[in-house]
C-alpha cells in the first residue's frame, strides 16, 4: 500500500465499522436470514482483520533493533521515497531530517542515500537526498549515492554493494519512517545484515 492509499483505506474501514454498529438498530436482523448471516460473516472478518492488525502492529513496535550507543562509526543508510520535482516529499524530508540529526551527532559515520528514479521523477531520489543533506551542513565526502534501487529490498542490497566497494563501516543504521521500520528490518535480516 502506498502512503496515499492508507487514509482512504482507514476511511473505508471506519465507514464499515459505523455501518456494523448502526445496522442492528435500523433493521431487524432476526427477520432477514441472508442479511443476518452476511452481518455475522462481515463482523467475523472485521474481528480477524483487527486481530491481524494488532499482531502486525506488535511486530512493527517490538520487532526492530534500535541503535542506543554513542559515537557510531558505521554506515547510515537513508531509504528513499517519493520526490516532487527537485524536492523531497514530506515523508522523505522526515527521513532526511532524522539523518541530519544522527550524522551530526555521529561525525565519524558515513551515509548512503538510496533510491532510484521513479516513473514521474526527473532525478534519482539519491540525487535529491544528497543535495538536501549537503544544504543542511553534511560534508559531501561522507555521502555516497545508490541510485538504482526501486524498492526496500533493493535499497539494502545495493547499499551493501556500495559499502563493500568503498570499504565503509559494515555496522548499519537504517533511517526510514516509523511505519516502514519493520519491513526494512525484515529485509536486513533476510540479507544477513545486523542493522539498527
Amino acid at each position: 500500500l502506498s502512503s496515499k492509499s492508507l487514509p482512504i483505506l482507514f476511511f473505508c474501514f471506519g465507514i464499515l465499522l459505523i455501518g456494523l454498529v448502526i445496522l442492528p438498530y435500523s433493521v431487524d436482523l432476526s427477520q432477514i436470514r441472508w442479511l443476518r448471516l452476511t452481518y455475522r460473516l462481515v463482523c467475523g472478518l472485521v474481528a480477524i482483520g483487527v486481530l491481524c492488525g494488532g499482531i502486525v502492529s506488535c511486530f512493527m513496535a517490538f520487532g526492530v533493533h534500535t541503535w542506543k550507543g554513542k559515537d557510531f562509526q558505521g554506515t547510515v543508510v537513508v531509504l528513499g521515497t517519493l520526490i516532487i520535482q527537485d524536492q523531497p516529499s514530506r515523508m522523505l524530508k522526515a527521513r532526511l531530517d532524522a539523518a541530519v540529526a544522527f550524522l551530526k551527532e555521529n561525525p565519524k559515520s558515513s551515509c548512503i542515500v538510496s533510491g532510484g528514479q521513479g516513473k514521474n521523477e526527473d532525478y534519482t531520489e539519491a540525487e535529491i537526498m544528497e543535495k538536501y543533506l549537503v544544504q543542511q551542513g553534511i560534508d559531501p565526502s561522507r555521502i555516497y549515492q545508490e541510485g538504482n534501487s526501486s524498492n526496500t529490498k533493493q535499497n539494502l542490497q545495493y547499499s551493501l554493494q556500495v559499502i563493500q566497494q568503498n570499504h565503509l563501516g559494515e555496522q548499519i543504521v537504517i533511517i526510514t519512517n516509523a511505519f516502514h521500520r519493520y519491513r526494512a528490518q525484515m529485509f536486513a535480516d533476510q540479507l544477513g545484515v545486523t542493522a539498527y
